[in-house]
């Protein structure tokens, strides 16, 4: 039986049918960093029900001064390996105090099982990252995407904010993200996985 139709931009349902989920962020794993070597969401990723995924990360702290979020793709078995391109991106910078701030442009790079986002965080109080990443895993082709919105205070007290994106080719499903410090552990931040609902009728 029908349930639903749809005529152009009108959506019709069938009585004793509601539609439900259109866009909406459903919340699927969290997580508290505590001098943790990595934070690991394994087997999120449902592209039958989910168009996309948001990732909220707040007031990451490294454990080891000036460190660098980095982020594996993972598959039901483990991280998915190969060449991670990474986009150019701009760092806005400004000051405390009302100062002059800058902005500098960092070219495209690559790096082998893992990418890496705008970085440089302290250690000290306030010195933290704060990001929302919206992640595409591969699903009728074999690219996985990610696109990072950072504002953070780097270690040498300068505010940041930033926008860069990934993308691996694979043929190996992604199933789930693991994120770890260029160097030491994550030493304390809250991280929280949203699925993007579909259209459900």
């Amino acid at each position: 039986n029908t349930i639903g139709a749809r005529t152009g931009t009108t959506i019709s349902v069938a009585s004793g049918h509601t539609l439900t989920g259109a866009g909406n962020l459903i919340k699927l794993a969290s997580a508290t960093a505590s001098n943790d070597t990595s934070i690991i969401f394994d087997n999120f990723v449902d592209t039958s029900t989910y168009i996309s995924y948001k990732i909220i990360i707040d007031e990451l702290t490294p454990g080891t001064d000036c460190g660098v979020l980095q982020t594996k793709y993972r598959s039901s078995s483990g991280n998915i390996t190969g060449t991670y391109y990474r986009s150019g991106y701009w760092a806005s910078m400004y000051r405390t105090g009302g100062a002059s701030g800058n902005s500098q442009f960092y070219t495209n790079a690559s790096d082998t099982d893992y990418t890496r986002t705008a970085g440089g965080y302290g250690t000290q109080p306030n010195e933290s990252i704060s990001c929302q990443i919206d992640f595409y895993p591969n699903n009728n082709d074999q690219l996985i995407r990610m696109v990072n919105n950072n504002i953070y205070n780097n270690c040498n007290g300068d505010w940041y904010t930033a926008q860069d994106a990934c993308i691996l080719q694979s043929s190996t499903a992604a199933k789930g993200l693991l994120f770890f410090m260029s160097s030491g552990n994550i030493a304390s931040g809250e991280f929280a996985v949203y699925g993007v609902s579909k259209w459900v009728l």
